[in-house]
């Protein structure tokens, strides 16, 4: 079930209530984590933790960066619905001694864990570019990012053995696959508010356009599909296609010839900007046509998962 995971938040003095945070809420933090701090011009602050949210407390307010299901429930491969989301922050609020419901966010991500049949590293690469971000490749991910919202496909599996997270029995020893919507800044912009609450990520009607826009933000990227190669094609042109398919395959798959793409025009190539353009959207055409390619068996997998129940 897609649900919230990051939560960052700032919480002004002001809507604190007024509370002597440097004294006062430091207090709250874990003493082993916690260190004092003092700027240039005389400006304090003490930076710790709480159930692994990093907190950083100022006079003017209190800054709060972390996976709220991890705080709550000590895992976050199991991201929150709604309810959870709210009995996690006030939890969070009663240990703080703080109004928590009233602090801006300034991120948050929407979140699913997938069991799969095959390796993650599998899937990924069957997931192309995304229009409008640029795409990040590492072995066990995918990042895709705008500068105001990003998407994740990555090894949930690999990421909590390597920073000895705690996998709940259900998912352990199993393929794990990550697929997560984070909206990272502009939130009021993106959102038309005037601010995002904690609150607002508790209203079920909200929560349901988010998953609506994490299972749409998938539908956008561009799924590598398997060429066919038929000895019989119907038109010569889609004998040259096939060709033009094969010599793709020959210089390492789509992806491959589209960061060649984008190097030749960083070093000049092209004598005009949009003709890089033109060629990406031809590549993904043929990428995309019924009768010379057909969608994996991995990503068919795939789709049937990242829906809405």
């Amino acid at each position: 079930m897609v649900g919230l995971d990051t939560l960052n938040m700032w919480l002004s003095v002001e809507k604190a209530g007024g509370v002597d945070l440097l004294n006062v809420t430091s207090r709250f933090l874990d003493s082993n984590t916690l260190i004092y701090q003092q700027r240039a011009d005389g400006r304090e602050s003490y930076v710790g933790h709480i159930n692994n949210y990093r907190v950083a407390v100022y006079e003017s307010g209190i800054s709060l960066n972390g996976s709220l299901p991890k705080s709550y429930l000590g895992s976050n491969v199991k991201p929150l619905d709604y309810n959870e989301t709210a009995l996690a922050l006030e939890s969070l609020s009663d240990q703080l001694h703080l109004p928590l419901k009233q602090s801006i966010v300034k991120r948050f991500d929407f979140a699913d864990t997938f069991v799969m049949e095959r390796p993650v590293k599998d899937y990924l690469e069957y997931l192309g570019n995304s229009r409008f971000y640029n795409r990040f490749e590492q072995p066990k991910s995918i990042l895709w990012k705008n500068g105001k919202r990003e998407k994740m496909v990555y090894d949930k599996g690999d990421e909590c053995k390597r920073h000895k997270s705690s996998i709940p029995v259900c998912y352990q020893n199993k393929h794990l696959l990550r697929y997560e919507l984070r909206y990272v800044s502009d939130l009021p912009k993106h959102f038309n508010t005037v601010e995002v609450t904690p609150k607002t990520l508790c209203n079920q009607d909200f929560c349901h356009n988010i998953c609506c826009q994490w299972v749409a933000e998938y539908k956008c990227i561009t799924k590598i599909q398997k060429m066919i190669f038929s000895t019989t094609p119907k038109t010569p042109k889609i004998f040259s296609d096939q060709l033009t398919l094969a010599g793709i395959e020959s210089m390492g798959g789509y992806m491959a010839v589209n960061d060649l793409v984008d190097q030749i025009r960083k070093n000049g190539g092209f004598a005009q900007p949009e003709h890089s353009s033109r060629i990406k959207h031809r590549l993904e055409t043929l990428m995309q046509s019924s009768s010379l390619a057909i969608p994996s068996e991995l990503i068919t997998e795939l789709d049937k998962k990242i829906v809405i129940h």
